[in-house]
Formats: C-alpha cells, structure tokens, sequence
C-alpha cells in the first residue's frame, strides 16, 4: 500500500510522515472527527502473517494499560487491507527532529553538528523525565530495547522550563522487531548507534541496557556527536569518549559518563539517576558529594569520605614525628637527646613542650580528625565534617571551612555551597 499525503487508511486521513523505521512509519492524521493523531502503521509494503498481527496486537493490549505521564500511550489497534497499525496521541516533534531543528544550516558548517544547542537544565529535565518512564516499564517487568532521540517526543519546543519529555515505542518488543524484520527483508531491527556494548558483544538486553542507551541518546544531543560509529562499539575496541565541555558542569558530564560505563555492572542505576536530577531541578544546583579520589596507598579510586575514615596519623608519615598507641590512645613523643643542660634552659624546653602538646598534639590525637598526604609538605585534613589544607607544623593555610576536597598531583579541588575552587600545592 502506497502511504502519501491524503491516503486514507481506515477511519484516518495521513497528513505528514513524522519517521520511519526498519519496522513502521508514522504519520499525523486526523479522523473523521477533525481530531489530530499520529498513527504507526506496520510494514506497509509488506503484508504481514496472522502471527506477527496477533503479536502486535497482544502488546497493543499490554502496553495501553501502562498508564504513565512520560509515556507514549497507545490509544487504538486498527487493521486497514491487512495492515496493522496502532494509533496515539500526536505530540510536537521528536527530540531528533528538535536536535535538527536548533541545529540550523550545517552546511555552513561542513555539514558538522556543533554541541551545547540545549541547556544544562534542558538536558536534566529530558534525563529526568525519560528516566522515570524507564523505572516505570522495568518495574512492569520491560525492557525498552530502543531508545534513541527518534523515540523521545516533546509536547512543545520553544521554552526549557515549559517542556515535557516523552518516550514511546515501548510496546515493541524485539520480538515483534525481528519477526517483521524476517518478513520484510529489511535491515537488522537493533539500532546500534545508541546500543549498549554488551548488546554489540551479542548479549541480552537488560535494564543496564536501557541506561546506556538513555546516556547515549542524551550525548549525542548535548555534544553535537555523529554516532556514525556507535558510541558502545568505540567502547568495545577500547576507545575513550570525551566528556569535556565548557557548555555543561562537571558533576552533569560525570553523571552522563556513569551512564555510559561499558560494563552493566559499573553503570549508574535508574533510581540514583532520578534521584540526582530530581535534585538539580529542585534546587537549580547538583548535590554536593564526597568526590572520587585517587588512593595513594592502592590501585584505582575510592570515596574519600571512606578513604580516609578510620586513619590515624601515623598511616600518612608525617615527617619528624613519631606515634604510639598507649591504652588505646595516641600520644605525641618529642624525639630529642637527653643532655645536660642548664636549669633555666630546661625550663623554657619543658614549657615550650607543654604549649606544644597542649596546642599542637592535641588537636592531632583528635579521633574525629582525618589526614591524606598531598605532598611532603601538605595534607588534607577532615574534621567534623569541614575540609581544609595543614602543613607540617600543623598550621591551617586553608581554614577548615569546605565540604569536601579532591586531589589531583599537586592540585586540590574544594567544594563549598555548590561550588569549587582548585588550591596549586608548591
């Protein structure tokens, strides 16, 4: 059956194609009633078997009573000279077609996408939205198998604040992808520009899946990447992907990155990511973390809030010094020769100890007090929920006063209310 602008199929008048795919088109229509839709109509130019309708239409079943607000639901079932479609609710434009849009004339740039055309909190409300429908068909035990920017919809395009994100084509299952893709000749039904690694290497799709696909889909939008070469098949030949951008924070990329882990069992989970969204759009700002740093004492990273609870000041060679455990406690020994000495000498040596180990030793032998060594001369120091820097002789040159601390050689980020500010060790 030929589809075009005026062809009638059934109860419904096409009006314009929207997209296709290796399995359908869809097209705006209107009924009889004047009442706009959008209609998926399957392997029009290829009459399907009994089987592969009935398998269409027992997910029609299933998936319209999947009642979310960030979710496609399909509304009808309708077979028109033998070819089924499923009818729904027509929303603006797909976030390809809006991708394509902002993009404007790229032949004026080599035909090169350029990054940053949607805002930081564009892109978290996208995450945010299509994350929530995700948990929501998982835990309604589905997989969504093909989420790419062609399967995210928006209600409107002009302002950030006033968008809402959607996802459809959910009630497609692979199985239904690939008895059509059988019957009708036509390309593989996995789309491998945004599928997970694992997939590539031949493995099940599994919730894990979904989350790199979500990941994907949003750096391609957010970088301006053509995905040419699927982002998980870089991943697979060892390839690194770059998260720099000067159009986005640092903690959105890492968060983006930790989407895109190439192992399942390292990637993000759908509930920490809407729970770290959910919190930028409250709050217009990321929730300040204990960041990930390097161990100096083992291999790979470690939390630092873990990394360095339960040290004492021995473990970090503090230089000059020298520590014991005495009923439990550590106590400060002066290292020192016994010599002879006059009265009045050894007075003043007795006195400038006690001020010593009054002022100086104490606060060290403080069970709350944390160290990390950044240099020979340097540490980082955690007290009661404060971070600041401390030299060898025990003097703060940055007072404790952040939330956390990261160290990068002889570099120290320190965050405080949201933000942060990089301190060079010399």
């Amino acid at each position: 059956m030929k589809l075009e602008k005026g062809t009638i199929f059934g109860d419904y008048t096409l009006v314009e194609k929207k997209g296709d795919g290796s399995t359908a088109e869809v097209w705006e229509c209107y009924n009889s009633a004047g009442v706009s839709k959008a209609i998926k109509i399957f392997a029009p130019y290829n009459l399907l078997d009994d089987y592969s309708k009935e398998l269409i239409k027992e997910e029609f079943e299933k998936s319209r009573n999947l009642i979310h607000p960030n979710l496609v639901i399909p509304e009808e079932y309708i077979e028109y000279n033998n070819i089924p479609a499923i009818v729904m609710p027509l929303l603006e434009k797909s976030m390809w077609q809006e991708f394509l849009f902002r993009q404007g004339n790229i032949n004026e740039r080599n035909g090169k996408y350029k990054a940053g055309v949607f805002s930081e909190h564009y892109s978290v409300l996208l995450m945010n939205n299509i994350a929530k429908a995700l948990r929501f068909l998982h835990q309604n035990s589905l997989i969504h198998n093909d989420i790419k920017p062609a399967n995210i919809l928006i209600n409107k395009s002009n302002e950030d604040n006033d968008v809402e994100f959607y996802l459809t084509d959910f009630g497609i299952t692979r199985e239904i992808r690939d008895t059509i893709i059988r019957q009708t000749s036509r390309h593989n039904s996995l789309t491998f520009a945004y599928a997970a690694p694992e997939k590539l290497r031949g493995h099940s799709s599994t919730i894990s899946s979904d989350v790199f696909s979500l990941g994907a889909s949003i750096y391609e939008l957010v970088f301006g990447a053509d995905v040419k070469v699927p982002v998980g098949q870089i991943l697979n030949n060892n390839g690194v992907l770059n998260f720099s951008s000067s159009h986005y924070s640092e903690p959105f990329l890492n968060l983006l990155n930790r989407m895109m882990e190439k192992e399942p069992n390292k990637r993000i989970s759908i509930e920490e990511i809407i729970e770290l969204s959910q919190s930028y759009l409250n709050k217009g700002s990321w929730p300040i973390s204990r960041p990930e740093i390097q161990s100096q004492s083992t291999t790979g990273t470690s939390n630092f809030e873990n990394y360095i609870s339960h040290k004492s000041p021995e473990d970090f060679n503090i230089p000059k010094k020298k520590y014991k455990k005495t009923n439990g406690k550590d106590k400060e020994i002066l290292l020192g020769k016994k010599w002879l000495i006059a009265v009045v000498v050894g007075s003043v040596l007795i006195l400038s100890l006690f001020i010593y180990l009054y002022y100086g030793a104490n606060f060290l032998k403080d069970n709350n007090i944390n160290l990390i060594k950044i240099n020979d001369k340097m540490y980082l120091v955690e007290k009661d929920g404060k971070v600041g820097i401390m030299d060898n002789n025990e003097e703060f040159i940055v007072p404790l006063e952040y939330e956390s601390g990261e160290i990068s050689g002889n570099n120290v980020k320190l965050y405080k209310d949201g933000k942060y500010e990089y301190i060079k060790i010399k």
